[in-house]
C-alpha cells in the first residue's frame, strides 16, 4: 500500500513542479516583455523631444548632449542613453557608457559587450543617426526578483550569442526599428 501512494505523491510532485516553472517562465517572459517595451517608448520618446531635435540641429557639443541625456538617464533608471552616427558615438549620457552599444544596432535586443549582457532598442532620428536606450541584464534580473520574488541566473559563454539566448520578449532577436 504504501508504494503506490508514493508513486502518486512522486507524480503529483512532478505535477505541480513543472506547473510552477511553466508560471516562473511566462512571468520572466511578461517581464522581459515589459522591460523591453520600457526601453522603446523612452526612444521614441527622445526622438520625438524638441529640445533633442534643437541641439542635434545646431550641432551642440557633446558636453551639452551629455548633460541633457544624463538628466533624463538619471530619472529613467536605465544604464545607458546614447546618439550613435552609424557605428560612432555621438554622445552619451555617461563617460561610462561603452561606446560599442553602437555598433550593433540591427543584431537584436540583446547584446554582449566586453563580457556584459545589455537589453537595448534604438529609434532612429530625422538627421539619420538614432537613440540607444539599454539596460544591463544583470540589473533587469535583480529588478525581476524584487518583483517576482524568483532568483534569476544568467551567465554568458564564449559561444552565447543572440539566437541562442534563452529569453525571447516580443522581437527580442529581431529589432523591429533598425536605423
Amino acid at each position: 500500500m504504501g508504494i503506490p501512494a508514493t508513486l502518486v505523491l512522486e507524480h503529483q510532485t512532478q505535477t505541480q513542479l513543472k506547473a510552477l516553472l511553466d508560471q516562473a517562465d511566462h512571468t520572466t517572459q511578461a517581464l522581459l516583455d515589459n522591460k523591453l517595451n520600457q526601453l522603446d517608448n523612452l526612444a521614441v520618446l527622445l526622438v520625438q523631444r524638441p529640445t533633442l531635435k534643437s541641439l542635434l540641429a545646431i550641432n551642440a557639443d557633446s558636453e551639452t548632449l551629455q548633460t541633457y541625456l544624463g538628466g533624463i538617464q538619471s530619472s529613467s533608471g536605465f544604464d545607458a542613453i546614447l546618439i550613435c552616427d552609424g557605428e560612432t558615438l555621438v554622445a552619451s549620457a555617461s563617460s561610462e557608457t561603452p561606446s560599442s552599444l553602437c555598433e550593433a544596432p540591427s543584431s537584436g535586443n540583446i547584446l554582449s559587450i566586453t563580457g556584459t549582457a545589455w537589453m537595448v532598442t534604438h529609434a532612429q532620428l530625422a538627421n539619420g543617426n538614432y537613440v540607444v536606450v539599454g539596460q544591463q541584464l544583470s540589473g533587469i534580473f535583480e529588478e525581476f526578483t524584487t518583483q517576482s520574488g524568483l532568483d534569476y541566473a544568467f551567465t554568458l559563454t564564449r559561444t552565447w550569442s543572440p539566437a541562442t539566448c534563452p529569453f525571447k520578449p516580443r522581437n527580442l532577436l529581431a529589432s523591429s526599428q533598425t536605423p
